[in-house]
């Protein structure tokens, strides 16, 4: 296809070689019109010495005289809206089909779809289409709409909060608002997590392959019960605050799969290696974590100890409220440049991360 579109090309600047007179493409038109609508500007100026007239301005553009001339009254015939060039606003192209929307149309349309709400929302374009009783197809409707960022997407999840928790995080956010009244003693506090990295792809995955070959063996992803390799994750710990990044430390807790850290494996780990450094080096932090019984809840434990002697500052955040833990946005984003690339060996998992 390009060796014959190269040879068109080849032959068509051989006829024009070889025509008997000149002819000139749009861009040498343009460029006409525009040296002859600047002539006409000076022209009009107070201080135009007379010096230069249209016929040097034909020959200056290469262009003949009775040629030239025939473009210009061509333009002007056509009128000056409707010539593209350089030096003019871009007009508007009434080629084609009408459009059958109209603004009003679109705005009764996109007031109807806001004035519903939750499931109301998963209405189809037929539906629509039917409701204002609009002579198109569906598929217009949706290329309009589309104009204007509409269009299906998956719907946000929320859960519903059980009362009880409902009050507890009351309760906790004005404990914690009384602690930390201002914007500016949250820099202090550094938002701890554990993240778990499944190893090779979970669940359902995309698949390079040709069309019509769906069914090929080497194309199907088998459904058996899970592993113990296929359960293996890589587990890490993080904290993250203002203008501040911890280290991500791995950490394997001997005998357990899921990931639950234990006190000795958060101690050995995280305390020491990690945060006791920032202890001694003097940073003003406040280190916030989530209720895991490994973090030291319990009013008598080697974790509660082992903060009570380096003077760690702390508090646990609420039941049942990881979103109210910024780091837990952050996670997202390693998962997926994880995800990105073959990760089938724990230490590749390590490094991507």
């Amino acid at each position: 296809m390009t060796a014959f579109i190269r040879a068109s090309a080849r032959h068509f600047e051989i006829r024009r070689q070889n025509a008997s007179r000149k002819h000139h493409n749009s861009p040498r038109k343009n460029h006409l019109l525009g040296a002859v609508a600047q002539y006409k500007r000076d022209h009009n100026k107070s201080n135009w010495n007379g010096a230069r007239n249209l016929t040097a301005v034909f020959e200056e553009e290469g262009f003949a005289i009775s040629t030239a001339k025939k473009i210009v009254a061509e333009a002007q015939k056509a009128g000056q809206k409707e010539v593209r060039t350089h030096h003019n606003s871009v007009a508007v192209d009434h080629r084609g089909r009408k459009p059958y929307f109209s603004l009003d149309m679109v705005l009764d349309v996109l007031i109807f779809i806001e004035d519903h709400e939750g499931e109301e929302k998963s209405i189809g374009w037929e539906a629509i289409v039917t409701e204002f009783d609009l002579e198109c197809h569906p598929r217009t409707l949706q290329h309009e709409l589309s104009l204007w960022g509409y269009a299906h997407f998956i719907a946000a999840q929320a859960k519903h909060l059980l009362p009880r928790v409902c009050q507890q995080r009351v309760k906790y956010a004005r404990i914690i608002l009384q602690r930390y009244p201002e914007p500016k003693h949250w820099r202090r506090v550094r938002f701890s997590d554990e993240m778990h990295i499944g190893i090779g792809p979970q669940g359902r995955i995309y698949i390079l392959r040709s069309r019509g070959e769906r069914y090929d063996p080497k194309n199907v992803q088998e459904h058996r019960g899970l592993t113990d390799v296929d359960k293996r994750k890589v587990h890490c710990w993080a904290a993250v605050g203002y203008n501040f990044k911890s280290n991500l430390i791995f950490y394997n807790v001997p005998g357990n799969q899921n990931g639950k850290i234990s006190m000795d494996v958060y101690i050995k780990y995280v305390l020491e290696p990690e945060v006791k450094p920032w202890l001694q080096r003097g940073d003003d932090f406040v280190l916030e974590e989530d209720r895991d019984t490994s973090h030291g809840t319990g009013n008598n434990n080697k974790v509660r100890t082992w903060k009570k002697n380096n003077n760690l500052e702390y508090f646990f955040n609420n039941l049942q409220s990881p979103d109210l833990s910024p780091i837990e946005n952050c996670w997202q984003s390693v998962k997926s440049y994880v995800r990105k690339f073959e990760h089938w060996d724990p230490e590749d998992c390590k490094e991507l991360a």
